[in-house]
């Protein structure tokens, strides 16, 4: 007896359990609604006959539209709870699925218009920044040449009538004819000349320079060491205020107090 008992609570587990018996005895139950209602929430002495007639009678329809509407319309609903709805979910899906790709597409597309015109600014900035950054120093470097061009011209007008100065420059012009005259030692002159007089801390220029170009200075008497401290000689004093005068002289009137280096 407990078996059969056991069998039969596992068949009507295994039916409710199936997609679809469960969907149908759920369609059935709803869609005959009147069923579960009278049986468990009517009395019987409001019916105009006996509970189990009333039962019988509804499920044993007269007509076959009877039949339909008790059967055939659950089995329908179920099939369309079965098949219907998870093929529409499933479009659905398909529908939400290529409306948010697309979404995302766009957004991604309209990130990297943004991400490229970002990049674009930024480069046109860096570039603008690089340039102001190259006018300031030039202008900069202009400023301490054009400041050390007027300690020379001071000292030129102290001399200007010192003889022993005119002829110290004669002496030194023909120094630099002799000892600089190599194209390639000319330009290293210059250029290091050069830096000392557009630089901002001239005190410690040759110092902190490498070690080849003071000794190169020095060697060619451009440089000496006063007080452990590197300056330019007067030899030197003489090639940085004629490349200053030769750079800045045709900016003034009836100049010609210097010698001309590249002659």
């Amino acid at each position: 007896m407990g078996e059969e008992i056991d069998s039969v609570k596992k068949e009507i587990k295994e039916r409710l359990t199936s997609p679809f018996w469960g969907k149908f005895i759920l369609s059935w139950f709803i869609w005959n609604w009147k069923i579960p209602y009278v049986t468990f929430f009517v009395k019987e002495v409001n019916l105009e006959e006996n509970r189990l007639e009333y039962i019988s009678r509804y499920l044993k329809p007269d007509d076959f539209w009877g039949f339909i509407i008790v059967y055939i319309i659950p089995l329908i609903i179920t099939a369309v709870l079965i098949w219907v709805i998870p093929y529409i979910s499933h479009i659905a899906f398909e529908v939400s699925e290529k409306f948010r790709k697309k979404k995302a597409l766009k957004k991604r597309t309209i990130d990297d218009e943004i991400s490229g015109f970002e990049g674009e600014t930024i480069i046109r900035l860096k570039k603008e920044i690089k340039s102001l950054n190259i006018n300031y120093k030039r202008i900069d470097s202009n400023n301490m040449e054009l400041m050390l061009l007027v300690e020379y011209l001071c000292l030129e007008i102290e001399l200007i009538d010192d003889k022993n100065y005119e002829d110290q420059k004669d002496i030194f012009l023909e120094q630099f004819r002799n000892d600089i005259s190599n194209e390639k030692k000319k330009h290293q002159v210059f250029a290091l000349i050069d830096g000392y007089n557009a630089s901002s801390n001239k005190a410690k220029y040759f110092s902190d320079s490498e070690d080849s170009e003071r000794k190169f200075l020095s060697k060619n008497g451009l440089i000496e060491d006063e007080n452990s401290t590197l300056r330019l000689s007067l030899f030197g004093e003489f090639v940085s205020k004629n490349r200053l005068f030769d750079k800045y002289g045709s900016n003034m009137i009836n100049f010609q107090e210097y010698r001309n280096l590249d002659d």
